[in-house]
């Protein structure tokens, strides 16, 4: 028999017969299991026939208390003797069988794989994948040339309106974001380049660094990279509204 006192829990064992008799008493609630848990799980039948778990003298139960209850039982029948729960309230004879009834084994661990089929496999997914992006850029790339064909054939085809308003959400509202980071990117060459050329007395030539590596090269990059990062962001988050909207759905029922 074991006991927390002031109204902790008690675990009180005895035989009667072929039966093991195991009476629970006092408060089986997270704030007083401590030693009852390892206690219970070292409960050995002993040659018994049968067990019984009583808790009339259950006075708290929460839902840990009820894992411990449930668990005695379950580990009982594992070992082989049929272990039954017997008294308590009805709440707390519900309390157990819902902890029953969401009782789940741990899964089994996955098998061990040689890393050299994971590697192969990896290296297949990659190409896979690079192998559809391919594809579906080439897919759009001949889809953009084949709308822009038959838009030369049929000009009246062309949104005009439509047309401007998406040069201006592309191009001339990106304008300020792509002066800002080519003018701070200027900055920081002519700074560098400077530096560095001083040192063969060539700080003459800072302009022309400047002038060949922003306008020529960089600035383009930097463009393209904006645009394509500001700009597509936006008409992703357009086509995802529309998407929840179920406007695209409409605009394919109506066949456009």
């Amino acid at each position: 028999m074991s006991g927390a006192g002031d109204g902790g829990p008690t675990v009180t064992t005895r035989r009667t017969e072929d039966r093991l008799v195991v009476a629970l008493g006092g408060s089986w609630t997270t704030r007083w299991i401590n030693g009852e848990d390892r206690e219970l799980a070292a409960l050995a039948p002993e040659g018994a026939a049968r067990a019984r778990i009583d808790i009339d003298g259950v006075a708290e139960l929460d839902t840990t208390g009820a894992w411990l209850v449930y668990r005695t039982a379950r580990d009982l029948e594992r070992a082989g003797t049929p272990a039954e729960i017997a008294g308590g309230r009805a709440e707390q004879r519900g309390l157990i069988e819902t902890v029953s009834a969401h009782d789940t084994r741990c899964p089994e661990p996955p098998p061990k794989v040689n890393p050299m089929v994971v590697l192969l496999l990896h290296l297949g997914q990659g190409a896979f994948s690079v192998y559809r992006a391919g594809r579906d850029l080439l897919n759009f790339l001949g889809l953009t040339v084949i709308v822009v064909l038959r838009s030369l054939i049929r000009p009246r085809s062309i949104r005009f309106t439509a047309l401007v308003s998406h040069m201006e959400q592309t191009g001339i509202n990106a304008m300020p974001i792509v002066g800002l980071i080519s003018f701070l990117i200027g900055v920081v060459l002519a700074y560098q380049g400077a530096d560095q050329l001083a040192r063969f007395g060539a700080q003459i030539f800072t302009v022309n660094l400047v002038g060949y590596g922003v306008l020529r090269e960089m600035a383009i990059l930097l463009t393209a990279i904006i645009v394509a990062g500001r700009s597509g962001s936006a008409f992703t988050a357009q086509i995802g509204t529309m998407k929840v909207n179920e406007e695209v759905d409409a605009l394919r029922t109506i066949g456009l």
